[in-house]
């Protein structure tokens, strides 16, 4: 789905997020600072996700990135887990670093967990740039480990 022209897939992606707060019992939904230790579990995969994707660790990514990954950049394009590892591994797509702040990690329950902040990449690759986005990162606790299943980011100007 790379260079997906529509944004249907980015809306698709950003309505199930929510339909997975609004399905959660409502008991179950708490909302963490990233300091706080009971969405520690949480912020930890997220930042081992991060560190996968600068130094290109494919193994940790195969563990961390569910098999029907949904994946929005901030340009719209849209990824699955097999296309955004291969654009990856050919150079294609280049993170050379990622900064996130202003991190919220809402649990959806024992099994779903929702991460929203903001962060600064810096790509290289055949398009060098510097971009500020704002992201919903999506996790699913399966097999006992937290995977990442759906990602949407907007740039910021």
């Amino acid at each position: 789905m790379r260079n997906c022209r529509y944004a249907m897939p980015s809306v698709i992606a950003v309505l199930g997020a929510f339909l997975c707060v609004a399905c959660a019992p409502s008991s179950q939904v708490r909302t963490y600072d990233a300091a706080d230790p009971r969405g520690s579990d949480v912020v930890r995969v997220e930042g081992a996700r991060f560190a996968a994707m600068t130094s290109r660790d494919y193994a940790a990514l195969d563990t961390l990135l569910a098999d029907d990954l949904a994946y929005t950049h901030s340009s719209g394009e849209t990824d699955t887990k097999t296309s955004l590892v291969a654009a990856l591994r050919e150079g294609r797509l280049v993170y050379v670093a990622i900064a996130p702040r202003d991190l919220r990690v809402t649990m959806l329950g024992a099994d779903a967990a929702m991460i929203s902040g903001r962060s600064h990449m810096s790509l290289g690759g055949p398009t060098p740039r510097q971009l500020d986005i704002r992201f919903v990162d999506v996790l699913a606790r399966r097999n006992g480990r937290w995977q990442t299943v759906l990602w949407q980011s907007t740039r910021l100007q």
